[in-house]
């Protein structure tokens, strides 16, 4: 399935994926190919800075479930 294909509103992605391809790689694809289309980056590990340029709609710092408005934060975003 290509993402031109694809019918979905929001892409979560790790920063550190396997292969050669990063979450941020992604998401870049994703803004240039499907803009319409929602990503949601999350790692424990990366945090972007403020001179990073920016192809995701939210970055959620790891771990997320145990924190406070987690839930409330993935509804306003979906």
């Amino acid at each position: 399935m290509t993402l031109e294909a694809a019918s979905f509103d929001l892409v979560l992605t790790d920063v550190h994926m396997p292969g050669d391809l990063s979450g941020l790689d992604l998401a870049r694809i994703v803004a240039q190919s499907r803009p319409e289309i929602k990503v949601v980056v999350m790692s424990g590990q990366h945090v972007p800075t403020e001179d990073e340029p920016v192809h995701f709609y939210a970055f959620l710092a790891k771990p997320v479930l145990n924190r406070p408005g987690f839930a409330g934060n993935c509804i306003q975003i979906g």
